[in-house]
């Protein structure tokens, strides 16, 4: 006794601890293969537990009270209150047991009576929160790690003292190292395992597209993950995004486990030049991240000397054959590096003539790419067929501007005029051909 005195006024002054949740066992039968069943009242939350294995006998309602406080409260910071009743389960044999829970419990406590000569060897390692003098007696707690993945509580004398589990627990299994008649215990928390919001980027970071073709689509993967303990599950949802970004993908509200990261894709389709920026959330029963979407729409600027719309005027042609040449100069006004040149790049993918003078009129310059900063000038040629002013004429010109490298996108238009003189028309020179033909045919009569 005075040894245990000692001890206890060498530790430091206990901190505020945590209320503990014993179990209320409420019914059990005794056996080689017994079994138990009890509750735990989590503030409000009720967690049901059951206990299968040996039972020498069970307490659940009345009789000694084996739990004596100097070895469960007065031995630990951390151990707030004894068991408050008799309930108890005596074991004596050696063999197996198991505690399941209906629901993940967090950090468990272990309290054993009277572990004299006897060990329990767990699967989950553990910490010894202290022992002391109890109902039989007094004695030491140890733990041993014999081998990798087993831990041992082993007792001498007659120890009551209080063992701790670290972690979020749907069972607990351990078995009996010797025969002895009796050794007892119950199963104490402090609260539920509870899930843990993590994101990737983390809240108030950034999910930062970068540069974006006008027109193009960009995609980047937010991971929610619930690193809490495994067992537990993290409910919640993520906030739609609009404008220029969307997502996200999975939109679903979700649950996830401890081991099952959810990854939900965004987008980013800039419909115009320069920075965007919006946010969203993550909202769940364990916190809420904010995140940043972000990304720059960059694309092409299209230029030319005349500007589409405009029109070209081919001038006066005046003698059969001859023709007059429009220059176009088209021109990429990008300012900038955004390190891929394909990003702002400038495509004349296609072209066409319409109207009923169209065939007057000829694209004499092959289509070609315009880098930043570079330009293409564009020769039309006009040859005139007949004599007359030619302006129903319309040169289009298809562009990827606004749309994603080398694909489809905005078309520029300008109208073509031009007039002839001496030139015949085209049944005029038939009639001179088959006059100076008959000319011939009569000669050579």
């Amino acid at each position: 006794m005075v040894l245990c005195l000692a001890v206890l006024a060498a530790r430091p002054a206990r901190s505020s601890a945590v209320p503990i949740i014993w179990t209320d066992w409420t019914e059990g039968t005794s056996g080689l293969e017994g079994s138990a069943t009890g509750f735990l009242d989590i503030g409000g939350e009720i967690v049901e537990v059951t206990y299968t294995g040996e039972i020498a006998f069970i307490q659940t309602n009345g009789g000694t009270n084996y739990y004596v406080p100097d070895a469960y409260s007065t031995t630990s910071d951390l151990v707030d209150n004894p068991p408050p009743t008799s309930d108890i389960i005596a074991l004596s044999r050696a063999s197996e047991k198991t505690l399941t829970f209906s629901r993940p419990i967090a950090n468990p406590l272990f309290a054993v009576v009277s572990l004299n000569g006897n060990g329990y060897s767990f699967n989950q390692d553990f910490e010894i929160l202290g022992y002391g003098r109890g109902y039989w007696g007094n004695g030491t707690l140890t733990k041993t790690n014999p081998e990798p993945g087993v831990y041992q509580l082993n007792g001498s004398g007659e120890p009551h003292g209080v063992i701790q589990f670290t972690g979020a627990f749907n069972s607990v299994s351990w078995t009996s190292l010797t025969n002895e008649y009796w050794n007892g215990f119950t199963i104490g928390v402090t609260g539920l395992a509870q899930p843990e919001l993590a994101t990737t980027p983390g809240d108030g970071g950034k999910l930062n597209f970068g540069y974006t073709r006008i027109g193009s689509t960009s995609q980047l993967d937010l991971e929610i993950a619930n690193a809490g303990s495994i067992g537990t599950f993290l409910a919640g949802s993520t906030s739609a995004a609009s404008g220029e970004f969307a997502g996200p993908d999975p939109g679903e509200a979700f649950n996830i486990g401890a081991d099952a990261p959810l990854n939900q894709t965004f987008s980013y389709s800039p419909d115009g030049a320069g920075f965007d920026m919006q946010s969203i959330t993550v909202d769940t029963a364990a916190g809420t991240h904010t995140i940043t979407l972000q990304g720059i729409g960059v694309g092409p600027v299209f230029a030319a000397d005349t500007a589409a719309g405009q029109t070209l005027d081919a001038g006066l042609v005046s003698a059969p054959g001859a023709m007059t040449i429009i220059e176009l100069v088209i021109s990429n006004n990008f300012v900038g590096n955004v390190g891929d040149d394909m990003l702002t790049a400038l495509s004349l993918l296609d072209y066409s003539f319409t109207g009923t003078d169209a065939s007057q009129f000829e694209l004499l310059t092959p289509l070609d790419v315009i880098m930043a900063g570079d330009s293409l000038t564009l020769q039309v040629a006009f040859k005139p067929t007949a004599e007359g002013v030619f302006n129903d004429a319309q040169f289009h010109l298809l562009t990827d501007v606004n749309a994603d490298y080398g694909q489809a996108g905005m078309s520029f238009t300008w109208n073509l005029i031009g007039e002839a003189e001496n030139v015949p028309a085209p049944s005029m020179l038939v009639g001179a051909l088959l006059v100076l033909a008959r000319f011939r045919t009569q000669r050579r009569g």
